[in-house]
């Protein structure tokens, strides 16, 4: 079963020693939205196209990674 959006997150900014804080700023969007996301109590959906793209763009994977559609994580 692939792994969903708020795990990918939370476990990529962990590899690249990202806070939070670092990541919701990259990304336009605040902290305590990003921490919903990661623990799941907020849908992927609820995000715009463009902060996923900029999430992914800041932690160096593909769009198709972090939405769950490929398992190679490379750009």
């Amino acid at each position: 079963m692939p792994q969903d959006l708020g795990h990918r997150l939370a476990m990529t900014r962990h590899a690249r020693k990202m806070s939070q804080g670092q990541v919701a700023e990259a990304a336009g969007i605040s902290q305590k939205h990003l921490s919903q996301v990661e623990r799941g109590h907020v849908p992927f959906l609820s995000l715009s196209s463009g902060t996923l793209v900029k999430l992914a763009d800041c932690l160096g994977v593909s769009l198709d990674w972090l939405c769950g559609r490929k398992e190679d994580c490379h750009v």
